[in-house]
């Protein structure tokens, strides 16, 4: 294994043949995560908590000893997880870049891929997600009443290679009567931002960008992110 730790978010991104590995506990990833990161926590979200209560009550040598003994546990079945991988590159973060993504790293001392483990970890994370919304567009809203085809003609617009965002397949919400309905789980507040921005950070920056007229639904969400 080559490792690279410490690495910033901007050169992580440049990596190819990667894979993002969010190594905190479910609940957290499911809060929000870098965007297509998958998750192999290395505790549990129970295990976590309790963690928490060793470090609080009996102080941190107590509770790296506990650590330490749940992720020797777990260590067959996190391999087992990353063994499907066939990356060249592993790219882990936990909350702050700290305890547990070191401990990921040396649970994966053998691994063949190189493994990149991203400074100041999800914190750094939500930073750069947040600040590209400060990088301004020019953004031309379609409008019309429900029914009437602006996704359709967003889609449209897309293959011909408009800049567009698509609201609706973001946040798996119409924003209209149709609602979720037939539609796959609403991320959190959070995860829609980080979603929104690898979109807007990707668009063509020369040009306008596309989105679609939509109900008090989004202008709440977009509220939040933009």
């Amino acid at each position: 294994m080559k490792t690279n730790s410490g690495i910033l978010i901007e050169s992580a991104l440049k990596i190819k043949d990667s894979a993002w590995v969010d190594v905190r506990c479910p609940r957290e990833f499911s809060k929000g995560h870098f965007t297509g990161a998958i998750n192999i926590p290395i505790f549990s979200d129970d295990e976590y908590e309790k963690l928490g209560t060793t470090y609080r009550i009996k102080g941190q040598e107590e509770a790296v000893k506990l650590g330490e003994s749940y992720a020797k546990k777990s260590t067959p079945d996190i391999l087992n997880q990353f063994s499907s991988l066939n990356n060249q590159n592993l790219i882990i973060y936990c909350a702050r870049g700290g305890m547990r993504s070191k401990g990921m790293e040396m649970i994966l001392d053998d691994s063949p891929s190189s493994i990149y483990r991203i400074d100041k970890g999800y914190k750094s994370i939500r930073k750069y997600s947040l600040s590209a919304f400060s990088e301004k567009r020019t953004v031309v809203i379609i409008a019309g009443s429900t029914g009437t085809g602006k996704t359709d003609i967003l889609k449209n617009m897309k293959i011909k290679g408009y800049n567009i965002i698509d609201l609706e397949g973001l946040a798996s919400h119409r924003g209209s009567a149709f609602g979720d309905l037939g539609l796959k789980e609403q991320p959190t507040q959070q995860q829609f931002e980080n979603n929104l921005s690898i979109d807007w950070q990707n668009i063509d920056k020369e040009y306008p960008v596309f989105i679609e007229s939509e109900s008090d639904y989004y202008r709440t969400r977009l509220t939040h992110s933009l």
